[in-house]
Order: C-alpha cells, then sequence, then structure tokens
C-alpha cells in the first residue's frame, strides 16, 4: 500500500461516517443495470476508508481492494453522481486508490461534505458501500522554486517576478483569475492557482514583523497540492525542530529563529510555525486564540471582562480536561494565566490567555516558556498530561489547518 495513504481519524475534516448497504437478493441490479438473480455468486462489500483531502481533492481507499477478482465491475458515485466506472483489474493496479480532482463532471468546492459511494459488481451480484468525507477549506499548494507569478490589474493577467519554494493557501482559477471552484469543467479553463503570500507590512511598537496577504497567480504546472495531513507535518516539524536548537532565549516579543539560536516567546514561536504553511497568526497569545476562521476543538473558558483591549477569562468547569485523543498536529493550545511581566506589558492581567503551545502529536507539545529559566532550553516538547496536572491546563484548543 502506498505511504501517501492515511486513515483519519474522526473529526470534522475527516471520515464522518461509514456503512454498508446490500441491495435485496431478489431484486439486485448490476453496476450497469443489469438484472441478476440471489442465485449468483457472491460479492463482499466494498470496505472503505478516506485518505489525503484539499480544498478541490479528495482520496478514499477500497481496503479490501486484494478481494476482487480482475473481472469484477466498480461504479464510483460522488453525490450521487458517477465519476468512474473500472475493473477489479484497475483497482488492484491502484491499490485500491480513488482519487477524486477536477477530472470529474465538475470541480470539488471547499469545506463540504460529499457521499462516495462505491458499487463492486462480480458474479452477477452488486453490493455498495458509502463514505461521508470532507474537502477541507481550501487547498495547500507547494510550489516549486523560481516559479514565475502574476498578478491581475483590469483583468488582465501580468507577469510580476519568481517566487521561491514554499507552501501557501490557494484556490484554483479560470484564465482570467476568477475562481472555479464547484463549477463545470465545460464553464471554465483551469488557468491559474491564486495564492494567498503573507507579505512584511512594517513593524508594531514592539518591533514584532507584520504582514498582509498579497494575491498572486502561478501556472498550475509550478503547484502541486499538499494534503492536510502533510500540512500538519510542516507545522509540527518547524516547532520540534525549533526545541532542538542549542543556544535559546525567552525574550519578550523576540523573533530570531536560525539553526544556531532562537530569541522568541510563546506566541513567536506559533506565528513563525504557522508562517511556514503561509497562514499569518499575530504575534499575541490572546488574539491568536480569538482569530477567525478556526475550529474550536476544546473550550472550556468563558470571558468576564474586556478594558484596552484585554480580554480576562474564567473556566467554565474545573475539572474538565481537552481530550488529548481529539487533538491533531498543529493544533494551538492556550493557557489562562497571568499574561508576562507586569512591569514590560501594559496589557498585563492576571487571568487572561497569556500561554500558548503547539501540538505535535502522541501525547506531547512544543512550547517557548519561561518558567523553567529564561536561557535554560526555553523552546521545548513535553508530555501534555504531565503538564497540566504540575504547570497549567489547557484552557482552549483551536485548530486552524482544516
Amino acid at each position: 500500500m502506498s505511504i501517501e495513504k492515511k486513515i483519519l481519524s474522526v473529526s470534522a475534516a475527516a471520515v464522518l461516517a461509514v456503512s454498508g448497504m446490500c441491495l435485496p437478493a431478489a431484486q439486485t441490479v448490476g453496476v450497469f443495470g443489469t438484472a441478476v438473480t440471489a442465485s449468483a455468486a457472491q460479492v463482499v462489500s466494498p470496505r472503505l476508508s478516506a485518505g489525503a483531502h484539499c480544498g478541490d481533492k479528495l482520496i478514499v481507499y477500497v481496503d479490501n481492494y486484494k478481494s476482487y477478482s480482475d473481472s469484477a465491475a466498480f461504479a464510483v458515485k460522488i453525490s450521487g453522481r458517477t465519476v468512474k466506472n473500472m475493473t477489479g483489474a484497475e483497482l488492484r493496479s491502484a491499490e485500491g486508490k480513488l482519487t477524486f480532482t477536477t477530472n470529474g463532471a465538475s470541480y470539488l468546492k471547499p469545506y463540504t461534505r460529499y457521499t462516495v459511494k462505491v458499487t463492486a459488481e462480480s458474479g452477477g451480484t452488486a453490493l455498495s458501500s458509502e463514505i461521508k468525507v470532507n474537502t477541507s477549506n481550501y487547498s495547500y499548494y507547494t510550489i516549486k522554486d523560481g516559479a514565475t507569478f502574476y498578478t491581475r490589474s483590469g483583468g488582465v493577467m501580468r507577469a510580476a517576478g519568481t517566487m521561491g519554494s514554499g507552501v501557501f493557501r490557494g484556490q484554483l482559477c479560470d484564465v482570467s483569475g476568477d475562481s472555479i471552484a464547484g463549477k463545470s469543467i465545460d464553464s471554465a479553463a483551469l488557468g491559474y492557482v491564486k495564492l494567498a503570500v503573507p507579505a512584511k507590512a512594517g513593524k508594531n511598537a514592539n518591533q514584532e514583523q507584520l504582514y498582509s496577504y498579497r494575491y498572486v497567480y502561478v501556472k498550475p504546472a509550478q503547484a502541486s497540492r499538499k494534503p492536510i495531513e502533510n500540512v500538519r507535518n510542516v507545522v509540527a516539524n518547524f516547532a520540534i525542530a525549533a526545541s532542538r536548537v542549542p543556544n535559546q532565549t525567552y525574550y519578550l516579543c523576540g523573533e530570531q529563529f536560525n539553526s544556531s539560536a532562537l530569541v522568541s516567546d510563546c506566541s513567536g514561536l506559533t506565528k513563525a510555525a504557522y508562517l511556514r504553511i503561509g497562514f499569518y497568526l499575530e504575534h499575541n497569545a490572546e488574539a491568536q486564540a480569538n482569530t477567525s476562521g478556526k475550529l474550536m476543538v476544546f473550550d472550556n473558558i468563558v470571558q468576564t471582562g474586556y478594558s484596552g483591549g484585554v480580554r480576562t477569562y474564567r473556566f467554565k468547569n474545573s475539572s474538565a480536561r481537552v481530550d488529548v485523543d481529539s487533538l491533531e498536529k498543529g493544533d494551538l493550545l492556550f493557557f489562562v494565566c497571568s499574561t508576562n511581566n507586569q512591569q514590560v506589558n501594559p496589557d498585563y492581567v492576571n487571568d487572561g490567555i497569556g500561554h500558548v503551545g503547539l501540538y505535535i502529536g502522541d501525547g506531547q507539545f512544543v512550547h517557548f516558556t519561561s518558567s523553567y529559566g529564561k536561557t535554560n532550553h526555553p523552546c521545548r516538547i513535553e508530555n501534555l498530561r504531565s503538564y497540566e496536572n504540575s504547570q497549567l491546563r489547557v484552557a482552549r484548543a483551536v485548530r486552524f489547518i482544516v
């Protein structure tokens, strides 16, 4: 089986339900509409699982594809629309992998639930199974180094320069730069991938780098879709690599990240990690916890006050704990505590969102903390449950990579 196969855990962005259905024996109908009898040879139901997903791409696996003969016939539908007819031999050649992109009758829409139905027919018997899967909010794309990018002005595309390799959020567009998500293939010819690229936009009073999104276009040949689970790995792996840098200093508002030295704080780490996928988060834990476009995985706090741009909170349930099994790599974990140091932080409160960490899987998270000393390896990996038992407990967990 290809290493691309990764069965996703039950979540809003993964498998939602699986069910097997068998047509009544007396009225079994073949894949291509041929009536068959109950005495025909038996065939097993397709066992389906979800693989990688993007804003405009889905992968579903027939896990028991080896159970079928080469002559078996398969019909595949997405939300009632037939998109594939194939043989058992073709399914074996694909190792059970069914890929749905822009090659069907219509483009997939971002953040949409689809029902994939696979019907297998062999020896006159047909059995079906369904699986419900979601596309992502948008697709992430890896851009080739040196790719030419275009800008749109007055409805005209113009080459504007080249860009380095990286991962960015994007969507498919026609030759005029208009989105074609959800439209029929005949309605527009694929021309570009539109990317949201964070561009430097000066610094604030704390000398933290600000960004604003610049929208540019690249040719499809210069971009390849990056599955959501791989995007999560980019963010998690950056945080893991940061924790291994030998020279580290906790410094409020610091933003130095290189292979030899780190100078930062908790929200500076998460900001830097998310910039690796072209996603800009403000350098502030409170702001990150309340950024729009997130999926709330766990929320055990209620706001109690708001003054001078600073929110205060209390726990809804003093004994509630985040379900570690519900977390995905890249999820941000927020903690209620004092908001850094009163002497250097004019927005200091005792009960604000004062700390943030990044979940990296296997019950662990990475965070930049001064709790152990500002130069005593402040960027470190910790067991989440142990940290909650001895230090702070998670107040809110949010997912931006959906």
